[in-house]
């Protein structure tokens, strides 16, 4: 799963986020079943609906901001977790799409679990 934390009014760094989960996620071809996107909107906003049309294979999960913090950098990074729910990377917010997907593509060939 590819996580992304942030409010749900989405400022640009939000939106270049999951416009790069997508992208990563894209570049798995068939495999890309494997890869989840989620979204955790941390306030109680309605994300725009010309964004969710943008991601139409994206979940919201609306969670307090204090539910992220577990995760070291919280909102500030694109998180990938395993189907075990273990943190396995993090990535800066505006990441290098190639590597990212690069990243996933070995991650998912070496994976039994998901």
């Amino acid at each position: 799963m590819l996580a992304v934390a942030a409010p749900g009014a989405c400022d640009a760094a939000c939106a270049q986020a999951l416009y790069a989960t997508r992208q990563a996620r894209t570049l798995q071809g068939r495999e890309m079943d494997r890869v989840a996107r989620v979204w955790f909107v941390t306030d109680d906003a309605m994300p725009p609906a010309e964004l969710a049309a943008e991601h139409p294979d994206l979940s919201l999960v609306y969670v307090p901001a204090a539910g992220i913090a577990v995760w070291g950098q919280g909102s500030e990074r694109i998180y990938l977790v395993d189907p075990l729910g273990n943190l396995v990377l993090a990535f800066p917010r505006d990441p290098d799409i190639k590597g990212m997907g690069g990243d996933l593509t070995r991650l998912l060939r070496a994976s039994r679990i998901g």
